[in-house]
């Protein structure tokens, strides 16, 4: 068949197997395809084309449906999930054998899910191949590993990433038409990218907090100051006010509280007219003051 509608088809017994048949084919459906293999046969945009699992129990004394007949002549690959139970599934057994009329053996894979012994699990369709001379061949078919994944719900520990990361190449690149260790590769130049763009972009994000952070400072800062000054002007009219109504008390103490002094605040700022005022209130001498300038008049 020139094009498939499906990358896989997921032959597995559905007690125990079917938490595991879902698990594989959501990876398979959600995994991100490289851009270098976009192109592939089975690729469809970024993702890999949609995967056929039958998720009815099969019962009765029946042949395959004709559903699952086409399904499987639709499919690019055939994913057997392995177990104890396998090998004694009729349905399984019935779909490996429709599968190969007309798809070689190099497009089945199989994954493992349990068993101590896998040999012992294989059904013996997929490892012995009669040959032209009546003689059988013995095979080991191509296997992924996944009997330490934890299918139950809301799984995602460190063992099944670790699982994940090792083993789920092993199916993706053969749908893919890759070898695993290129696919390895790529992934993991993928991810140090990633990382790359994402340490870069936590610095530009960090550098612009900062940025605006100092920018609000300096702008809270010199609105303080800003303040400061319109207080002191506050002060200084006040105290030049009390001195003209014989308020020399007042006057004097206006005057402080419009300089950096005990009386006063000490973020205030230091300013010529401050200084005038003081110097009013106390008596002590007066200077000629250009109040335009801001300056004393010296002649």
């Amino acid at each position: 068949m020139s094009e498939y509608v499906y990358s896989a088809f997921i032959s597995y017994k559905h007690d125990p197997d079917e938490a595991l048949a879902g698990v594989i084919q959501e990876q398979i459906e959600h995994f991100s395809v490289p851009k270098a293999y976009r192109e592939s046969a089975l690729a469809d945009g970024k993702h890999l084309k949609r995967v056929f699992r039958d998720s009815t129990e099969l019962t009765g004394n029946f042949n395959l449906e004709e559903s699952i007949k086409d399904a499987l002549s639709k499919s690019a690959f055939l994913i057997v999930i392995i177990s104890e139970e396998t090998k004694h599934s009729t349905w399984v057994l019935q779909e490996i054998e429709y599968f190969l009329k007309d798809h070689d053996r190099d497009h089945i894979l199989t994954v493992l899910s349990s068993g101590d012994d896998p040999e012992a699990c294989y059904p013996e369709k997929l490892t012995r191949i009669l040959l032209e001379d009546g003689t059988e061949e013995v095979i080991e078919p191509l296997s992924v590993d996944y009997r330490d994944y934890q299918t139950e719900r809301g799984q995602h520990n460190r063992k099944n990433r670790k699982v994940y990361a090792r083993e789920f190449p092993r199916i993706a690149a053969p749908l893919l038409g890759v070898s695993y260790d290129d696919l390895v590769k790529r992934r993991e130049r993928y991810r140090k990218q990633r990382i790359f763009i994402l340490v870069n972009t936590a610095l530009v994000i960090t550098s612009v907090a900062l940025v605006y952070f100092i920018w609000t400072e300096i702008r809270v800062k010199r609105n303080y100051r800003e303040a400061m000054k319109r207080q002191s002007q506050i002060l200084i009219n006040n105290s030049l006010e009390a001195l003209e109504e014989n308020d020399r008390t007042g006057a004097i103490r206006y005057a402080l509280q419009a300089l950096p002094t005990k009386e006063g605040d000490p973020d205030m700022p230091v300013t010529p007219k401050a200084e005038y005022a003081l110097s009013r209130a106390v008596g002590a001498y007066v200077i000629p003051f250009d109040p335009e300038k801001e300056t004393p008049i010296r002649r």
